[in-house]
């Protein structure tokens, strides 16, 4: 008897005389098979529904996937004509991309098999499904025509063997560029607690969330990575109560973030909108788990075993402008790889299957257990411009504007000098350029530049009464050849402040000096000159650079003018024998000018210089190829 294959549901399969297959669509042949019944075959063993997953996912694999992304393929099993106890099932996993396998001869072997077929076969549970795990980099790269090709072992006596092999067909991987996330410890003063363990913080522990639910090339090394600077001290306790507010002293501690982000120089380039800064406390000290602005590009938060990870996800989700919800998981997840399981072992997580009774990452106040990712958000992951690989605008002396609202968004608490960086940056994104504030500059040329942004870091609706104000961040391109004449911030039409431009100061850096030798600290004396600005209302920033000035890391930020004498941290950086560099950025509130002091050699720092072909990064890699992707452009005077 003849059986014609035909297509259902991305399947293909093969029905008549009792028998039924799912095979590889594509093979030009006709099968010829002698007539049975199933009170013939008494053992049959097939393959049923088979889903694809790289988060979460539903049965029609309709949750979009990423290329390279860590990948599970579980495949229900079915046993039909065996006694009890059934026998023990097992099979391998191929894949092939435009139609040509790309796994080994002998397939991929499956993570948990053999296993005891259930009655009911169902997803709900890990062992009632052969599960495969495919760990970054899959080999898979951006396609509309993946298929995933699942193949069960014969057993004893099973004589209907065509049903054994099944698979789903045509699904398309997108490819996504990654962020760089740079980490950084947070000493909070007032607490004594120090900074954090570097153990609970490092790659591979304190990522671990990030990398199981944003859809993310999780492979990729310079994904998460330790900024290679010393660690943030923080005293602000602004109630004096021992614990750091989060609408108050936490908003304050997300704008020094802020702050540091700015001097994070790699290849040349600043900052644009896939670099983030993430700050890890000391245990909990807070009135919540951390803080965001949302969106923004730096937030903080705890380092307790049971939430650290789920919070760092959570703030990050912040970032891309998810506010809260109250959703729970639609549809079951897979941690591959098991990156949570036991890491630590006080974190509580058990498994790697994540159940619908699991809350959305976007819930409020939960723990690491209690959480995964729905598909909503796992969309707006995936559809965000941080994920997108197009180019990046950037462009020198951008006027970068910080500051911080007090909770109700009425009143400027604190505000930032404008600091103007000689590096292309990337100015704030068009998607980002609305929300309630108004930003008004004017340089001296008469030319005017406005721009709308928002400073929300908590709300539990989009338009909810309980919304707080906190942080906010602006970066614009300016005529790099032009003064800042005026600044002003409005709320709607009501002006929150002004501030009028004055004759730029002047510095020199009286120590160290040129050559020197610098030990684990070092003393940094300068000398500011500024006729129409008071000291105390002068701001500076320091930055080192260990290969010559092509990248660079913060020392210390918002440094009072009237403190001509500092101490600096030159142990946690990048060694530097004779290539070394500090610079010293000063601001009067619009103008900015530095100094530098070069040909250092920083032989206490703990941190090797970097391999060659690796000596442009703060911390070397893959991070190149973005960088080289992005375009320049100076604003010139007409």
């Amino acid at each position: 008897m003849f059986f014609p294959f035909f297509r259902t549901e991305g399947r293909v399969q093969l029905r008549g005389a009792g028998l039924r297959m799912r095979a590889l669509a594509g093979v030009a042949m006709w099968l010829i098979a002698p007539s049975m019944s199933w009170a013939q075959a008494t053992v049959d063993v097939s393959v049923g529904n088979i889903r694809v997953s790289q988060a979460v996912q539903d049965d029609s694999n309709s949750v979009r996937l990423v290329a390279q992304r860590s990948t599970v393929v579980r495949a229900e099993v079915d046993i039909t004509g065996a006694s009890f106890p059934r026998p023990p099932v097992d099979g391998v996993l191929r894949i092939f991309v435009n139609g040509t396998e790309i796994t080994p001869a002998e397939g991929i072997a499956s993570l948990n098999g053999p296993i005891t077929p259930p009655i009911l076969a169902g997803f709900a549970m890990e062992g009632t499904t052969l599960n495969f795990e495919i760990p970054a980099p899959t080999g898979i790269p951006p396609s509309t025509d993946v298929d995933f090709l699942v193949q069960l072992d014969t057993l004893p006596g099973e004589i209907a063997t065509l049903n054994n092999t099944a698979s789903v067909q045509n699904l398309v991987f997108e490819w996504r560029c990654n962020p760089t996330i740079y980490y950084t410890g947070v000493d909070w003063v007032p607490g004594g607690l120090g900074l954090p363990d570097p153990a609970k913080i490092q790659p591979g522990e304190g990522d671990a969330f990030i990398r199981g639910i944003f859809p993310f090339r999780d492979g990729d090394a310079d994904l998460y990575s330790e900024l290679l600077a010393p660690g943030i001290s923080f005293s602000s306790d602004a109630d004096g109560d021992g614990i750091i507010d989060g609408s108050t002293d936490g908003a304050a501690l997300v704008n020094l973030l802020e702050a540091w982000r700015q001097l994070i120089v790699l290849f040349g380039y600043g900052a644009d909108e896939r670099t983030f800064l993430y700050g890890w406390i000391r245990d909990n000290p807070t009135t919540g788990n951390g803080r965001a602005t949302i969106p923004g590009f730096a937030a903080w938060g705890n380092t307790q075993d049971i939430r650290s990870q789920r919070t760092f996800a959570h703030e990050l989700g912040h970032l891309f402008g998810l506010v809260h919800n109250t959703r729970s998981v639609d549809e079951l997840g897979w941690d591959v790889t098991g990156r949570l399981i036991d890491n630590p072992t006080s974190n509580n997580v058990v498994g790697r299957i994540k159940g619908l009774g699991l809350n959305d990452i976007m819930v409020g106040g939960q723990l690491t257990d209690s959480a995964w990712v729905d598909t909503a958000s796992y969309d707006v992951f995936l559809d965000h411009p941080t994920m997108q690989c197009r180019l990046a605008e950037m462009f020198p002396y951008l006027a970068v504007i910080q500051g911080v609202f007090d909770p109700r968004g009425w009143e400027l608490v604190e505000l930032n000098p404008i600091f103007r960086y000689p590096w292309p940056s990337a100015p704030t994104g068009k998607e980002r350029q609305q929300g309630p504030f108004r930003l008004r500059l004017v340089d001296e040329l008469g030319q005017e530049y406005v721009q709308h942004f928002d400073a929300t870091m908590f709300t539990e609706a989009e338009e909810g009464p309980e919304t707080e104000f906190g942080a906010f961040q602006i970066m614009v391109p300016v005529d790099p050849d032009a003064r800042i004449e005026l600044m002003e911030i409005y709320r709607g039409e009501q002006l929150l402040m002004t501030q009028k431009g004055s004759t730029p100061p002047e510095i020199e850096i009286l120590s160290p000096r040129a050559g020197e030798r610098l030990g684990e600290s070092t003393v940094i004396e300068v000398a500011l000159d500024d006729p129409d600005t008071a000291p105390s209302a002068l701001s500076m920033n320091v930055a080192y650079s260990h290969d010559g000035g092509e990248s660079w890391v913060p020392l210390q930020v918002l440094i009072p003018g009237d403190e001509n004498r500092f101490e600096v941290d030159t142990a946690r950086i990048r060694r530097a024998v004779g290539q070394g560099m500090i610079r010293v950025f000063v601001s009067d509130g619009t103008n900015t000018t530095w100094a530098d002091i070069d040909q250092l050699t920083t032989s206490a720092a703990i941190h090797p210089a970097p391999e060659p072909g690796f000596g442009l990064g703060v911390v070397g890699g893959t991070a190149a190829l973005t960088v080289a992707a992005r375009r320049i452009r100076a604003r010139k005077r007409p």
